[in-house]
């Protein structure tokens, strides 16, 4: 008897050992497992405060896979995926933080960006001085009008046709005949300085002869458009050179740099600056010319 009890207890104690080794070697192995994922996230430098949550979350307790409840497989896999997230939002972050303070900014292509600017200066006094009357007929005097049509604010060139017949008329021919009201309020509120005269099918609009004094005023105005689109180029040179001194400033370019980018900046202010000129000069010339 007391030989049987002597032979289940060492059985018993065998049982015990064995299954001590089983569970040993399961966090072993786990262990080799979580130095690999260290190993691979230090080779990839990610902070450590990032891989700490492996540390405590990315293993489940238990000497093996059957001794994890369903509850805590989800828990791991969750708190895993949130380990992810960050590192992805940790990284966009740094990268974002690098581009703002340690990466100087393509400065060629912000004097690119300056020029384009500039330009829609020049496009705005085009448009300024289609309206200006020569005393001759000119279709592109009403590019500018706008007609309320059904609601909606409408340019006149795509409700009407335009014509002129000759030096001193302009003939509108709207396409819809029942918007005929709307174009001749629209004309005369634009202030051309020219009377609509609406006959039930087309608005004839006459353009009197210029007096002297007439002309003068107008060229006066276009000078007055010539200094605004001016105004506004130079303040687009100021910000941009504010840019590049800003840039010098942080250490992301040289002084040198900084000195050869306001050069170009001042180039293209020039340039521009030239053609609004050139476009004064030519209205002038139209407005003196009887």
């Amino acid at each position: 008897m007391k030989t049987a009890t002597l032979k289940l207890i060492s059985t018993i104690s065998l049982l015990l050992g064995a299954a001590v080794i089983l569970c040993s070697f399961h966090n072993s192995r786990s262990s080799r497992e979580l130095g690999q994922q260290v190993l691979q996230m230090k080779s990839a430098k990610v902070a450590p405060s990032i891989m700490t949550p492996m540390r405590t979350t990315g293993l489940v307790q238990g000497c093996g896979k059957k001794w994890q409840t369903p509850l805590r497989k989800k828990t791991a896999r969750q708190i895993n995926a949130r380990m992810h997230t960050s590192v992805a939002a940790r990284y966009l972050r740094v990268n974002a933080a690098a581009t703002a303070e340690g990466e100087a900014p393509d400065l060629d292509e912000k004097i690119l960006d300056t020029e384009e600017r500039m330009r829609k200066s020049i496009v705005a006094l085009q448009n300024s001085l289609m309206t200006v009357s020569t005393g001759r007929a000119n279709p592109a005097i009403l590019d500018r009008v706008q007609v309320n049509y059904y609601g909606t604010p409408t340019p006149l060139r795509s409700l009407a046709g335009v014509s002129t017949p000759n030096a001193q008329e302009i003939i509108v021919d709207p396409y819809d005949k029942s918007a005929l009201g709307d174009v001749e309020k629209a004309i005369f509120q634009a202030n051309l300085g020219l009377t609509p005269s609406n006959d039930g099918k087309v608005i004839r609009l006459l353009v009197p002869m210029l007096t002297t004094d007439r002309r003068k005023e107008l060229a006066k105005g276009v000078k007055k458009f010539g200094e605004e689109a001016k105004v506004a180029i130079r303040n687009i040179r100021r910000d941009t050179v504010d840019f590049v001194k800003k840039t010098e400033k942080n250490k992301l370019i040289s002084e040198d740099d900084s000195k050869y980018y306001q050069a170009e900046t001042q180039k293209v202010t020039d340039k521009v600056v030239k053609e609004v000129d050139a476009m004064i000069a030519r209205k002038e010339k139209d407005l003196t010319e009887m």
